[in-house]
């Protein structure tokens, strides 16, 4: 449905950007979520042709408003209301999070220490 323009955090929410509305309001909140490059509130209004960036852990996530939403509508024609510009995750951002996974892996021990193990670990700690 066309209108003069929804809030932002509405707006993610009914488009399936964002899990819950609470969720894009936290993101808003903390600054993670731009519109055409201006950080701004839960409650600005957004409108057709606007470009909203958002901020993941690994990178950025960049849509263009295509047709505004008022209502919970299906994940496949949620996902018609906007155009992905930049999208989230690209391969480079794979890349890093398996590499961070793997030295994740290998610097978690595979079983926890037994008793002769921690005495060892304990001395070495008390000498530092």
């Amino acid at each position: 449905m066309e209108k003069e323009g929804v809030r932002l955090d509405q707006f993610l929410d009914y488009s399936c950007l964002f899990k819950t509305r609470n969720q894009a309001k936290k993101a808003i909140e903390l600054g993670r979520v731009k519109i055409n490059g201006i950080e701004v509130n839960s409650s600005h209004k957004v409108k057709v042709g606007d470009e909203i960036s958002i901020k993941f852990e690994y990178g950025e996530k960049v849509v263009k408003i295509l047709k505004l939403l008022d209502k919970h509508i299906p994940k496949k024609e949620a996902r018609n209301s906007y155009e992905v510009l930049q999208p989230y995750p690209t391969p480079e951002i794979l890349e890093k999070y398996k590499m961070d996974k793997t030295l994740k892996e290998l610097w978690t021990p595979a079983k926890k220490p037994d008793k002769k193990i921690r005495r060892k670990l304990k001395k070495l700690k008390e000498n530092f």
